[in-house]
């Protein structure tokens, strides 16, 4: 498992997260950390849930594409941090996020 929060939510209600910086390599991501938590990981994307307030988004998603309008998802964002989202939504507001709310990764 790895822990993490929400640092900043921009203007599309995007919530970008402390989990560190990823970058897809195939069907991996290398994950660096930003504060030093842990080492630096290659984790199986499809094998994550991603977990905020509870509430199980499901795996990191490479794109928005990758579900139903109005479905909640995360991803990497262009700054290749960990971002909580709805696609053509408003992810901050549909989901009850604030900075400061715990995400979790939780590997397996």
């Amino acid at each position: 498992r790895i822990d993490g929060e929400i640092l900043y939510i921009d203007h599309f209600g995007n919530a970008i997260t402390s989990i560190g910086r990823m970058a897809w390599a195939g069907k991996l991501l290398r994950l660096t950390p930003v504060f030093g938590q842990f080492p630096p990981s290659v984790i199986v994307a499809v094998q994550t849930h991603i977990f905020v307030d509870g509430r199980d988004l499901g795996p990191i998603r490479r794109t928005y594409g990758k579900v139903a309008p109005g479905t909640p998802l995360a991803l990497v964002g262009s700054e290749g941090m960990l971002e909580l989202a709805v696609n053509q939504g408003n992810g901050a507001a549909t989901l009850g996020l604030q900075l400061g709310d715990r995400v979790e990764i939780v590997l397996g």
